[in-house]
This record gives C-alpha cells, sequence and structure tokens, in this order.
C-alpha cells in the first residue's frame, strides 16, 4: 500500500485530525509572513538603512525576536498593525477578498462530520470563514484557553499562536502569539492534548514548517513513543525547514501543495466534492499593505534615534556585536539625552553593557550595568526586566575577570579561592535580589520577558561554575557548565 492510499484510507474512517501551517494559506491570496515582517522594518529601521541590509534582517532573523523587541520599545501593540492584512474588515477596505482555499473546506468538512478539532498556528481566518461558507457552527479556542472547554456541538477550530481576530469578529493585536517571551513558554495543556489525540489518531500537519519551538519539539518526542500513532506530513518540501522536521518525527510524506493532494483524494475517492472559489483579484494585496505601512509610520511610534537604537540591538540578536558596538557606543556618548522615553535609554546602555561582554570588555560590561542600576533607582519609571537584566551583568563582568588559567589548575593560591568566593557570594546575592524583586511585585520567572529569564537561568548556572572552580572540579565538566 502507497503512503498516499493509507492516507486516504485512514480519512476515510476518520483516523486522522489536521494541524495546519501558513502553507495552507498560500492559495488564499493573503499576504505572506515574510511581507508582513518587510513592511514592519521599513516603518521601525532607520531610513539610512539600505534595502538590502533591511532584506538580510528579514532573511535571517526569528521574527519572533524582532517583535519582541518593537513591541518592547513602543510599549504598544500598534506597531503590529501591518498584520491588519490578515483582517477582513481590512481587506474589504481595499476590494480585496482573500478566500478560504480548497484545504481550508475540506479540512473544515471532514473535522466537523468525524468530531475532530482543528489545530493550527496561523493568524487568519480562513478555517472560521471556511465554516461559514459551509454553515458550519464552530468555535474558535484561543492558547490561553483550556482545550478542555471545547463543546462537541461546535467545530473547535484551536489557534494555537492566537488570532487576527477575537470571537466577537474584532481585530485582536494582542492576541497575537509574536514574541519569543510567548513562543518559549512551555504550553503543558495544549501538549497533553494534542499527544492525547495522538495516541488515538494520527496527525497530519499540512503547510507546516516545524519551526515553532513551544509546540513540535514535544509533539516530536512524544511521536517516538510506542503509544503514539503515525504522523502524516504534506507539504512542498524543497528548501523548506518542514524537510528536516517531518525526518525527525519520521512522518509519512506527501510532497504536494495541500491543494493537490486534497484535490486528488476527492477526484480519486469521492471523499466530498467542493466547488473551486472565484477569487476576486482587482484589489491588490501590495496595495494594502503599501496603506499600512503608510499608515504606521504616520504615528510615529519611534523617534529617529529610537530606530537606530532598533537597528543595533537587532545587529547584535543576528552575531554582528562589533559593529552593533561601535554603533551603540556612539549612539550612548553623542544622543543618549535625546531620548525622551526612560525605556529607551536603560535599553542603550544595557545593550552597550552586553555588547561590551561580547567583545570581551568586562570592565565595560560592569560600567554600563550599574550605570542601568543607577537609573533605574527613579522608582516613577523602575522596570523589572532591565533592573534583573542589569544585575545579572554586572555579577558577570565580576566573573569574567577569573584568570583564565583558574579553570584547569587544581592547585590555587589563598587569594585565587577568596576571589572566586567573592564572585559566588556576589551571583548568589544576585539571585536572592532577583526573588526578592519578583515576590514584591507577584511575579514568577515566567512573567518577566524572555531575555529575563535567560539572564536569570545563565546567573544560576554560574553560581555552580564558581563553586566548580574553587572546588578543583574538572575542566572539561567546566567547559559544559560555563
Amino acid at each position: 500500500m502507497s503512503d498516499i492510499d493509507f492516507i486516504t484510507n485512514r480519512l476515510i474512517t476518520g483516523e486522522i485530525f489536521f494541524f495546519a501551517g501558513s502553507g495552507i494559506s498560500y492559495a488564499s491570496n493573503l499576504p505572506s509572513a515574510y511581507a508582513v515582517l518587510q513592511h514592519t522594518t521599513n516603518v521601525f529601521l532607520p531610513g539610512s538603512i539600505s534595502d538590502g541590509k533591511k532584506k538580510n534582517i528579514c532573511g535571517t532573523i526569528q521574527p519572533e525576536i524582532f517583535y519582541e523587541s518593537i513591541i518592547s520599545m513602543t510599549r504598544s501593540y500598534e506597531c503590529l498593525d501591518i498584520w491588519r492584512s490578515l483582517y477582513r474588515v481590512e481587506q474589504e477596505k481595499h476590494n480585496i477578498q482573500c478566500s478560504p482555499s480548497f484545504s481550508h473546506l475540506f479540512i473544515a468538512d471532514y473535522s466537523i462530520k468525524n468530531g475532530l478539532p482543528i489545530i493550527t498556528t496561523n493568524f487568519d481566518s480562513m478555517f472560521e470563514q471556511a465554516c461559514d461558507l459551509l454553515n458550519i457552527n464552530y468555535r474558535m479556542i484561543l492558547p490561553s484557553e483550556s482545550p478542555s472547554d471545547i463543546d462537541s456541538y461546535f467545530l473547535p477550530i484551536c489557534k494555537v499562536h492566537g488570532s487576527i481576530r477575537d470571537n466577537n469578529g474584532k481585530y485582536s493585536p494582542n492576541a497575537l502569539w509574536t514574541t519569543m517571551t510567548q513562543i518559549t513558554k512551555v504550553n503543558t495543556r495544549w501538549i497533553e492534548y494534542i499527544s492525547g489525540l495522538m495516541a488515538d489518531k494520527h496527525l497530519c500537519f499540512v503547510g507546516y514548517s516545524g519551526r515553532d519551538i513551544d509546540l513540535f519539539p514535544y509533539i516530536a518526542e512524544f511521536s517516538k513513543k510506542n503509544e503514539a500513532k503515525k504522523i502524516v506530513w504534506i507539504n512542498r518540501f524543497d528548501g523548506d525547514h518542514s524537510n528536516i522536521a517531518s525526518k525527525s518525527c519520521n512522518a509519512l510524506r506527501v510532497d504536494l501543495w495541500p491543494d493537490e493532494f486534497f484535490k486528488s483524494v476527492q477526484d480519486e475517492r469521492g471523499i466530498q466534492n467542493f466547488e473551486e472559489i472565484t477569487i476576486n483579484e482587482e484589489g491588490d494585496i501590495d496595495v494594502l499593505l503599501d496603506s499600512l505601512e503608510k499608515s504606521l509610520t504616520e504615528k510615529q511610534l519611534l523617534t529617529e534615534e529610537e530606530k537606530r537604537l532598533l537597528y543595533f540591538v537587532l545587529l547584535a540578536k543576528l552575531g554582528n556585536y562589533r559593529d552593533a558596538y561601535q554603533y551603540a557606543i556612539e549612539l550612548e556618548r553623542n544622543a543618549l539625552s535625546y531620548f525622551a522615553r526612560p525605556s529607551s535609554k536603560y535599553l542603550l546602555v544595557l545593550t552597550c553593557a552586553r555588547l561590551s561582554h561580547e567583545i570581551s570588555r568586562y570592565e565595560s560590561c560592569g560600567k554600563y550595568a550599574k550605570q542601568v542600576l543607577a537609573m533605574l533607582k527613579d522608582k516613577n519609571n523602575h522596570d523589572i526586566n532591565f533592573d534583573l537584566q542589569a544585575g545579572c551583568l554586572v555579577s558577570e563582568a565580576h566573573r569574567m575577570t577569573i584568570p583564565g588559567d583558574m579553570y584547569f589548575f587544581q592547585t590555587k593560591s589563598i587569594k585565587d579561592h577568596f576571589h572566586v568566593a567573592f564572585i559566588m557570594v556576589h551571583f548568589l546575592a544576585t539571585a536572592f535580589r532577583a526573588k526578592v524583586i519578583l515576590f514584591k511585585n507577584r511575579l514568577t520567572h515566567n512573567d518577566v520577558n524572555a531575555e529575563t529569564q535567560h539572564e536569570l537561568y545563565r546567573a544560576s548556572n554560574k553560581i555552580l561554575c564558581a563553586s566548580s572552580i574553587s572546588n578543583g572540579i574538572s575542566s572539561t565538566w567546566l567547559e559544559q557548565v560555563c
């Protein structure tokens, strides 16, 4: 039996449930995530940056890192306004028709008939519109909700990364999971729910890349267990991350576009028959994107200095530390007073500290980190994330004063032991201070942003590292920890 015959037979008996990614919407006339990112960079990066450099950023940076950076700097979800291009009301203003693909219709009809949910990482409303066309009662379930809320009377459309509109049909940018802080959280309820389905049905990924880090790694791990049924993956795999991801979970692979596959199933097996939706191409999606870009630019959510700062931050995220360091130091020396927003001042100085560390200027790292802590003494403009990150960097700057040969030689002087003990105490004090700050503000580690979580985790490792140096533990093990 061929893989396609295997999948088709499981469709006939209702033994498959679907998990859809952005590839399923290519035929729907929607803008790509890359196009949305490109127009957003046009708004928030300095005009002096060449198109080539902007394209390089769009092509290499993880989108969630970019969006987290601009949300953090603007302190407003208005910065996500280019995503309005997925919103039906906005499309209709420009006479643009974005309609469900054949795959959306097929999956919606199949799922309601077999009492199965649809899982999707897509923000768009194509599955909802497919249900409207097919007169299917549905309920959209967001990642913050519990799968236990699913009602068998409705088709559950589980939008595990959020939705462009809420359950009342209104535009809801704050419901989009666009940041690292959101997608790095382990969503245990949904992992357990999907794993439970996988024990009973075959999971079929459709147009999905497997790039997300909050769900796919756990799904791939569960797929290797005996109780999990075989995974199916429908996508064009050439040059796509799904090529690697599908192999990692030993999936049955169908190298076709979703519409191609579902139409072949219809033609050969007569499972369902849908009329092709003709898309009115009178409206131009690029015109809508340009209009949204112009409107967002006019809001001036960032000053020119802040746009320069954002560019340096992104360069650092991409590992271009030396260029980012030179730009950031120059901006801090010449334009720090021009920043009206306190959070932007903190970010600039903290970026100088972090970049100093990356290029081995540890004394400067400590100096800039202490400067941030001094600036944060103004309680009216206090920011917990900057406070915790700066505290960790001060301790890290002290740690880097440990001579390199101390990692490799067992014999140490009393002075060496005191020096390491001081650093260990400094890290312990930093960790204790962080716990106090979180406790006072009734927060947990999960409530701070991803960068702060990372710094706190690294700081806890460094306590162990300093202790190990003092006790003479082997250099091989130390290299792994430190």
